[in-house]
């Protein structure tokens, strides 16, 4: 997962765009902050940590809205799963409300990372691909 160390941009997510920029590996974790922007304005901010547990990645997240106004409680986060992981792909799995979310990292080439998301709840389906460039 080194791969994906440093600071991505989606120019167009959402109706908005994107930063993530995420830590080179150190102490089995990787941190990662994730910002989007609509309208010119932030709209919400995301703290990620990915750390190693019995050989499997798990990403813990918290989201902020403006103003840095948790959405989670104090010591509470989303928890994502490793379900998947080939050379430059991941995939990480989480239930959140009834819905079933899954994320897939995808490296296309060395300053490419497409984000799936996958929404699944009450049998529906939504997939949306988001593109990120390597800034640095």
């Amino acid at each position: 997962m080194a791969w994906i160390t440093g600071h991505w941009h989606a120019k167009s997510m959402w109706g908005g765009s994107g930063d993530e920029i995420y830590s080179a590996p150190s102490g089995g974790s990787i941190i990662g902050l994730f910002r989007y922007v609509k309208d010119g304005k932030l709209s919400l901010t995301e703290i990620l940590h990915y750390e190693i547990e019995n050989g499997n990645v798990i990403l813990r997240l918290k989201h902020f809205e403006p103003g840095l106004k948790g959405r989670e409680e104090k010591n509470d986060s989303v928890e994502f799963k490793q379900t998947d992981r080939k050379d430059g792909e991941f995939t990480m799995k989480a239930e959140l409300s009834g819905m079933t979310i899954t994320l897939v990292y995808k490296r296309v080439g060395k300053d490419r990372l497409d984000v799936v998301m996958i929404r699944e709840q009450a049998g529906k389906r939504s997939e949306d691909t988001t593109v990120f460039t390597r800034l640095r």
